[in-house]
Parts: structure tokens; C-alpha cells; sequence
């Protein structure tokens, strides 16, 4: 998935968060109440570049080396964190801890976790994603 970077707005310790060209407004603080549906789903890719890849590396005390191998796979050229399978129609991003719903690269995560979910994808059809997702406000 390519993501468009736009301005973004943030109000009340940035946890309301707008950004131009979408017509729905994200509210932080229902993350933390959440099952971490956004890190769940059907099997897709979640696309870092190689510099993120080495910070997350970093982070974690590990080699790039051990951290590919653990962490990543390789997509047409591209990088994207492995997932691990829940059940027949749901993965988890590899980085989730399943049993505390927390991303352990949380502060390291790449740039499309950080600006969900103000995806292309989802600025007409912002229904879907509200659909699992809590902080979407659909009525900014």
C-alpha cells in the first residue's frame, strides 16, 4: 500500500487527529481499549523501507541479520514485516504481542502503522475501517 503523507492536525495531547483531504477525524485514545484490530486481518503486507528496518533492529538489540530472519520477508523487492496466522481468515503483524494486544516496536514502527487510518484506501470509504476500528469519527 502506498501512502499519501498530508498535514495533519492534532488537538487535545494528540489524541484527535485530522488531516486534510479526509472527511473523518481519529481519536487516539480508543487504542487503548481496543484488540488491536488494526494489527489483524485477512494477509496483507506492512511495508517499511530498510532504514526503519534498521532502526527496529536496533531497538530490539539485534542484528539486521537476525532481525530479517525473524521479522521481515521480502515482497517484489520491497520490505514487510512477516505476519503469523490466528486463524484461516486472520494474521497478526509479527511485531503485535497477542496476549497484551501491544506493539513491541511500537515507538519504531513503520510509517503506515504510524499514519493509520489515513490510508488512500480509506479516505472514500472511511464505513469500512470504522467498522473495526473505534476512534474513527465519522462526524468530525
Amino acid at each position: 500500500m502506498d501512502v499519501t503523507f498530508n498535514v495533519w492536525f492534532f488537538m487535545s495531547n494528540d489524541q484527535l487527529k485530522r488531516q486534510s483531504n479526509y472527511s473523518f477525524s481519529f481519536n487516539g485514545n480508543a487504542c487503548s481499549a481496543c484488540d488491536a484490530r488494526c494489527c489483524r486481518g485477512p494477509r496483507g503486507f506492512i511495508w517499511l523501507t530498510e532504514k526503519r528496518a534498521m532502526e527496529i533492529a536496533s531497538s530490539l538489540h539485534m542484528t539486521l541479520d537476525r532481525f530479517s530472519n525473524r521479522y521481515l520477508r521480502r515482497v517484489n523487492g520491497r520490505l514487510s514485516l512477516k505476519e503469523v496466522f490466528v486463524s484461516p481468515l486472520e494474521y497478526a503483524c509479527v511485531a503485535l504481542n497477542q496476549q497484551t494486544n501491544q506493539c513491541t516496536i511500537y515507538d519504531h514502527r513503520p510509517e503506515q502503522c504510524r499514519s493509520f487510518p489515513f490510508w488512500d484506501e480509506n479516505r472514500d470509504t472511511p464505513e469500512v475501517p470504522a467498522r473495526y476500528c473505534a476512534g474513527i469519527n465519522l462526524d468530525p
